[in-house]
């Protein structure tokens, strides 16, 4: 995030870049899927968080199309997947 955001760790940042995204803090809870589309960055960050060992992570939208059709998993139980039609 940047500066202006650092205060406001519930803001949505939109798409991180590596080294700012990861090198700032140890991450306690993440969003993830909105907009990112189904690309290997999504799948790439999906899996950063299952290495970084993230607990807290709410999947949705195009995550969830990324573990489905590349078949990443297991998930860690503390994540909640947010499926509906059309995913």
């Amino acid at each position: 995030p940047t500066a202006a955001l650092a205060g406001a760790p519930e803001i949505l940042t939109g798409r991180p870049s590596e080294d700012a995204f990861w090198s700032q803090k140890k991450w306690k809870a993440a969003g993830i899927g909105p907009g990112l589309g189904v690309t290997d960055e999504t799948e790439n960050l999906l899996r950063k968080l299952m290495h970084e060992n993230v607990a807290s992570v709410v999947v949705d939208a195009d995550a969830l199309t990324v573990i489905a059709q590349r078949k990443i998993g297991p998930l860690p139980p503390s994540w909640i997947l947010t499926p509906h039609a059309g995913e």
